[in-house]
């Protein structure tokens, strides 16, 4: 097998580079992951009532006319601005004559309800069973998702957008520069890291006659691993070569040449 990859531009998977900044991909896994379960558990407290309800009511609710009695109303342990929320529990007459007992969520202000007092209950047109209090809100998470979405979704993109922006740079780079022979001159696996991983140290002369010395981790089980592992000081494993800037040959980067598409083809 060459040592070389073909002359540029040539095909290169965009994994390849990918791998390459698998830190960032795993800091947006677990951001990602983390506020999954944030708004899992958060809507789980609140029988999974969605901020959806609340703009269908916004935008289709009815005023009844039905006798309505603020039975309880608690603190919960949410705040908006500062403010505690509060549980409003209710009850009126529903269309059947029958008591309908519900709940939805008031903040202190102006409007606030009292306890014992009366109110007027918003209902959806075509399924009264989804129905909230006037000046108040059907599900908590009308009030904290779009929040949580702001503090953990933005930070979340920003790690996705600087992740992909490496990758690509990194992609370009191995489809556009200048391959050339390395030497290795140390090879070790590094501890404490799942899927195992290489941190591996060469040196190499650019196109331009300059010596250069660079170094990366490299995924063991890949095929650049594979090639490398175990490698001696000195050597320089049949299979690989290392791809740089032709402008800034501090900017490089090793790969198999199984990993090229073209010489896969």
């Amino acid at each position: 097998m060459s040592t070389l990859l073909p002359p540029a531009p040539r095909e290169v998977p965009f994994r390849v580079a990918a791998q390459a900044w698998w830190p960032l991909g795993l800091g947006v896994g677990i951001t990602a992951g983390v506020l999954v379960v944030i708004v899992v558990v958060f809507l789980a407290i609140d029988g999974f009532r969605l901020p959806t309800t609340d703009a269908a009511l916004d935008r289709d609710a009815f005023v009844s006319d039905r006798e309505v009695r603020v039975e309880s109303i608690e603190r919960s342990g949410f705040r908006v601005n500062s403010t505690h929320v509060h549980r409003v529990q209710y009850t009126f007459t529903g269309a059947d004559g029958t008591r309908v007992s519900g709940h939805s969520y008031q903040w202190p202000g102006p409007r606030e309800l009292r306890e014992g007092g009366t109110a007027a209950v918003e209902l959806l047109p075509g399924d009264e069973s989804v129905h909230r209090l006037r000046g108040t809100v059907h599900a908590m998470s009308t009030l904290w998702l779009p929040t949580l979405m702001g503090w953990a979704l933005l930070p979340a993109l920003f790690l996705l957008l600087l992740w992909f922006r490496r990758a690509w740079r990194t992609a370009v780079l191995l489809r556009q520069g200048e391959a050339r022979p390395f030497e290795v001159e140390s090879c070790a696996v590094v501890k404490g890291v799942n899927p195992p991983r290489l941190r591996v140290r060469y040196r190499f002369r650019a196109a331009d006659g300059t010596q250069h010395e660079g170094g990366h981790w490299v995924p063991r089980n890949g095929a650049l691993g594979r090639l490398l592992d175990g490698a001696a000081a000195g050597s320089s494993p049949e299979g690989a070569c290392v791809v740089h800037d032709p402008i800034d040959p501090a900017r490089n980067r090793l790969i198999a040449v199984a990993d090229c598409a073209s010489v896969q083809a």
